[in-house]
């Protein structure tokens, strides 16, 4: 039993800091995407914009198709951005839940140790 609490106090130590690792990695990956967004949103009303000036051509076509896959590429940069937030909070209260499992892990197994020396 001493072996076991010893054992789960450090697995669930590591588990935690590594989720607490990819909870931080996910965040700023998150905030970069954010970063990003508005930029390639403004690119595309620029690119709409510029093909309202040259009506009836095909560069109008070509500057469109442009601005669409810009305004697409906004859209997926937002979604990515959304969902590596909610993973950082999920990975980060996790991290949270699994430290102090850790820490309780340590105290029972202190305290397991010290009634066995008693």
């Amino acid at each position: 039993m001493k072996q076991r609490l010893k054992v789960i106090a450090i697995a669930t130590l590591l588990c935690g800091l590594a989720a607490a690792g990819f909870a931080a990695w996910s965040y700023f990956h998150a905030r970069t995407q954010d970063e990003l967004w508005p930029d390639l949103q403004k690119k595309s009303f620029e690119l709409e914009r510029q093909s309202d000036k040259v009506k009836g051509t095909p560069e109008e076509n070509r500057l469109m198709n442009e601005a669409h896959a810009s305004e697409r590429a906004a859209s997926q940069t937002l979604d990515s951005a959304k969902s590596n937030s909610q993973r950082a909070v999920i990975f980060g209260i996790g991290s949270i839940l699994l430290i102090l499992i850790s820490i309780a892990s340590m105290i029972a197994h202190v305290k397991n140790a010290e009634t066995d020396l008693s």
